[in-house]
């Protein structure tokens, strides 16, 4: 009987460890952005419980530059079909500071709140700290917009920006 057990549990380990090799999802890996190790190292070093990066991007989008600043990080995109890129940002403040909301997205659970002003979509997702610091993420992109999202193109690209943030997760 006790060979037996010891097959089974074999038999068990074995397993667990070809599905966990197997086809590991996006959301189970680290979320890098894009971004280079270096850069990655930067911001859990420098933004304890603020390092998120996108777990994944959306299709089109291509790493295409990082800065850290005193309260904030940025991570620049080159998007196909939008002309002026896009910015995912990490920023030390009340949620207050990103504007008024003017459409909500609910995305893998996440509430995302989205606004155009001039020409910018934005959304935002608003985080505190553990020991309760708000900060929040957000996406911009420098499309022009309209304020109800009548055109299919435009909550596309709405729907990009907060897809973003909904799915960045802890750089570690």
């Amino acid at each position: 009987m006790r060979p037996l057990r010891g097959v089974a549990l074999l038999g068990v380990l074995v397993l667990a460890t070809a599905l966990s090799a197997c086809g590991s999802s996006p959301r189970s890996a680290h979320p890098t952005g894009g971004a280079p190790s270096y850069f990655l190292k930067a911001i859990e070093t420098g933004y304890p419980e603020m390092a998120y990066l996108p777990s994944r991007l959306p299709k089109g989008f291509r790493y295409d530059g990082s800065r850290t600043y005193t309260r904030s990080y940025d991570i620049y995109y080159d998007v196909k079909g939008i002309a002026f890129g896009t910015t995912f940002e990490m920023y030390q403040a009340p949620c207050r500071h990103f504007g008024h909301a003017r459409h909500t997205f609910v995305v893998n659970g996440r509430r995302v709140e989205w606004s155009t002003i001039s020409g910018v979509q934005q959304a935002w997702l608003c985080l505190t700290t553990s020991d309760g610091h708000p900060f929040g993420l957000s996406a911009r992109a420098a499309v022009s917009g309209d304020r109800d999202l009548s055109t299919p193109r435009h909550r596309r690209d709405a729907r990009r920006l907060a897809t973003l943030v909904a799915d960045a997760l802890p750089a570690s």
